[in-house]
């Protein structure tokens, strides 16, 4: 096959990424925005030297499942892939992933549960973070980068997001044009806390110490009077990391408060956190009712970030560590420590593998390690240091079925055994799933 040609196909599937599956002898091209079963005329639009990519240009037969896309920028923008399926059907798929991602990364068939989900799959996100350019009239554009490129799709209604962030963004758009802002403004980020209703806008700037950001900045705190913060972020890297190293209080102060069940968190520009709290508070409580702890347990939690995890593991435990890398987020953790009043805990701010790996060494056999690594899994150092540890329970945490999996299967070769593996849908929309495994150590 080559670029242009044009042919009829049917999807077989969806990948885990949310493209469909479409086969032309044999040849597999991989197409958005369908469904399987569905037909039509596609063309080919790449080709490489095992696999393809094609878009439909005429669907002839529409699957049951397939819904009108909210959002009117859908298709070009990259930010959902699953808009045109029903809600249903998306857990039905997200479901199969976590299956499938066991059977082909592991050889393991795992019994999966239904996957968990909030109830309204729309407006969860608390967290916006938007590039920004101009136009050929010096009008500055915020929107998303359409598929594939950096150029901005201008906003018009997130439907992930909530509307009074849609709402900031638009006056930001406004005003940041009446200033000329074009050639100071690089990326607006926001957080937005609506439990504890506080916000903040991070400016992403080219230069530190313009008029322009200072009067933007007190223009969002006059208009929005939930916008507790405004911050300056410098970045004049050239580079795809959004946030610098340098920041500033433009106005307001420089963190906000944040809420999960009846813990609460103080969140700077640059803590972690999970963008949507109803869908996190799903997969918090699922965590916790895995690890089962009772008041004479003790804990080990494993790349904590800004604590979550480790402090609704505490109320439950008698003791509890938490490890991170980062350490703003460990200062964070010990905060949210004191501001719960939870001092049964303590932080560690240390690589994952080389700080379990002491413990061990110094004799620390916790009843119950939770992990909830990054995209890339857990390194086999920390593997094995779990496994020495000897824990009755791991929890592990994933956002990637793939490394899950392979993750799982070596712990499963080192004597623990698979209880449960949960889905827990917290992005809709999307083709990503978080999902929670039970472990537990098999006796001899």
């Amino acid at each position: 096959m080559k670029k242009n040609d044009t042919f009829t196909g049917t999807c077989l599937d969806l990948t885990y990424e949310g493209w469909g599956i479409v086969k032309h002898e044999e040849f597999p091209l991989f197409v958005r925005n369908v469904l399987p079963e569905e037909e039509g005329e596609l063309v080919v639009t790449k080709v490489f030297s095992h696999y393809g990519f094609a878009k439909m240009l005429n669907r002839t037969k529409s699957s049951e499942h397939r819904v009108q896309p909210m959002c009117l920028c859908y298709g070009p923008c990259g930010g959902c892939q699953l808009q045109h399926a029903s809600f249903e059907y998306q857990k039905q798929y997200k479901h199969n992933v976590v299956k499938q991602a066991f059977l082909r990364n592991a050889g393991m068939d795992v019994e999966v549960c239904p996957v968990k989900t909030i109830e309204y799959p729309w407006r969860y996100r608390n967290k916006v973070q938007v590039p920004v350019g101009t136009d050929k009239d010096g009008n500055l554009v915020l929107g998303f980068y359409r598929l594939h490129s950096h150029d901005i799709i201008p906003l018009q209604d997130c439907f992930l997001q909530n509307e009074r962030d849609n709402d900031i963004l638009h006056t930001i758009q406004k005003e940041g044009t009446r200033l000329h802002m074009g050639s100071v403004l690089r990326h607006i980020m926001i957080r937005d806390m609506e439990n504890t209703d506080e916000a903040m806008v991070v400016l992403v700037v080219y230069k530190k110490g313009t008029k322009q950001a200072k009067e933007l900045a007190e223009i969002l705190i006059r208009t929005y009077p939930f916008v507790k913060s405004v911050m300056e972020n410098v970045n004049d890297k050239d580079t795809n990391v959004v946030l610098g190293l340098e920041e500033t209080v433009l106005a307001g102060k420089s963190t906000i408060m944040g809420k999960l069940h009846d813990l609460t968190f103080e969140l700077s520009a640059k803590s972690f956190f999970q963008v949507n709290i109803k869908g996190t508070e799903l997969l918090y409580e699922t965590a916790v009712e895995f690890a089962d702890l009772k008041k004479e347990d003790t804990a080990v939690d494993v790349y904590c970030g800004v604590g979550s995890i480790s402090l609704h593991l505490a109320q439950k435990a008698k003791q509890v560590i938490g490890i991170e890398i980062v350490p703003e987020a460990i200062e964070n953790a010990k905060q949210n420590a004191i501001r719960n009043h939870i001092d049964n805990i303590n932080f560690i701010c240390a690589d994952a593998r080389n700080a379990t790996t002491e413990l061990v060494q110094n004799g620390y056999h916790p009843d119950v390690a939770v992990v909830d690594p990054p995209r890339k899994g857990c390194d086999i150092q920390t593997l094995e240091a779990l496994v020495a540890m000897g824990g009755k329970r791991i929890v592990y945490v994933s956002c990637n079925p793939t490394t899950l999996a392979r993750d799982c299967k070596y712990l499963t070769e080192h004597g623990y055994t698979i209880r449960k593996v949960q889905p827990v849908d917290m992005f809709p929309q999307t083709n990503h799933v978080e999902t929670v495994v039970l472990l537990s150590k098999v006796q001899n």
